[in-house]
């Protein structure tokens, strides 16, 4: 359930699957025709500094798309969500930004352009215990 997108039910499905013998049996057959199975691991992972945040996105951006916006969060490491709380890390602020950037700021959220945030990513990081 760690992993970003995979809930409680579907990783119940998951340990579920890989609990029956027909299962195990299936993989050594397959393992058997040359399939490999490998999880890479490096000892060493590089990061953006969105890793793990929780972004709410507000307002009209200059050159992305609501979607586009959250697909960029996505794909480097952070979380969307509509609403925010003392759970958001992020407020991505555009133009015509109104009750959301008015709540970060009471809640003392870091907020952001959307010119700070691409620049943020690009600024990665180490964490070796990744």
């Amino acid at each position: 359930m760690q992993v970003f997108g995979i809930g409680k039910r579907t990783a119940h499905a998951i340990l579920a699957w890989f609990q029956q013998p027909a299962n195990h049996q299936m993989i050594e057959v397959l393992t058997a025709q040359g399939i490999t199975m490998q999880h890479e691991h490096s000892a060493s992972k590089v990061l953006t500094p969105l890793h793990g945040k929780t972004v709410v996105i507000t307002g009209t951006l200059p050159t992305m798309k609501r979607s586009e916006a959250k697909e960029f969060i996505i794909r480097h490491g952070g979380k969307v969500a509509t609403a925010v709380s003392t759970n958001t890390d992020i407020l991505l602020a555009g133009e015509e930004a109104g009750s959301k950037l008015r709540k970060a700021q009471e809640l003392g959220i870091k907020i952001m352009s959307e010119a700070e945030l691409i620049h943020m990513v690009h600024t990665p990081i180490s964490h070796d215990s990744a």
